[in-house]
């Protein structure tokens, strides 16, 4: 080999490293240039992204109280000047719903109730099925909101204390929240018993349409007023 070919070799591998040294650089600043921009975008811009999101959820439910003993209430009693002898007063069901909204107002909530109970008829197990759609106008944004719904004492003892509610709000018309509680007596029951059609098509399950009441239907309206919603 010529000491020419030698030297035409070695500046051939040079120019070749030269390349590959500039073309990492390049990459290198590429993939910062990547990295500043993911950062950038989880930085200011992607908390104004949470935070929207999080404004996009414009009510919470914080609680469900809605099975079991916990429920019974009793009869609320007002004196007045003929007061005479009244009867002591009875257990009612109040299943209440804990929430909180946050646009600074609400035209239209609407919650839909749908409530199971348990009974036994000749020892066989027995549910009621009730449903409720209860809309308030005009809702402020607060925290620790309540609505409630009621089964009247004969409605209990007859048919039972409630094992399993589902709820459903609405805003304006549009589906945002729900919720359901189940107790062990209901342990059975599918965990979608409101939709599935074998709970709702099963004779063991009695739809009694009427009974469920909201507030305003009841001796409860006049109760703490300023503490609900006005119902339309």
């Amino acid at each position: 080999m010529t000491y020419r070919t030698q030297h035409l070799g070695m500046t051939v591998s040079c120019v070749l490293l030269i390349a590959t040294l500039i073309a990492h650089e390049c990459n290198a600043q590429k993939y910062q240039s990547r990295r500043d921009s993911s950062k950038r975008g989880s930085g200011k811009d992607g908390r104004q992204e949470k935070s929207q999101r999080k404004g996009k959820d414009p009510v919470r439910i914080g609680r469900l109280i809605g099975t079991g003993q916990q429920t019974e209430i009793k009869t609320p009693q007002f004196k007045t000047r003929s007061q005479g002898n009244p009867t002591a007063p009875e257990d009612w069901v109040q299943i209440t719903v804990e929430y909180d909204t946050f646009p600074d107002w609400i035209d239209s909530l609407t919650f839909k109730y749908e409530v199971l109970t348990l009974t036994r008829e000749g020892g066989e197990k027995m549910y009621g099925l009730y449903r409720k759609t209860v809309e308030y106008r005009d809702v402020e944004k607060d925290r620790d909101h309540l609505s409630t719904v009621f089964l009247r004492p004969a409605t209990v003892k007859r048919f039972g204390l409630p094992v399993a509610v589902h709820v459903e709000i609405f805003v304006d018309g549009e589906l945002v929240v729900e919720e359901n509680e189940k107790s062990s007596a209901a342990s059975k029951v599918p965990p979608d018993w409101w939709t599935n059609s074998k709970v709702l098509n099963s004779p063991t399950v009695k739809v009694r349409d009427g009974l469920l009441l909201n507030r305003n239907e009841t001796p409860f309206a006049m109760v703490d007023i300023d503490s609900y919603e006005v119902i339309r």
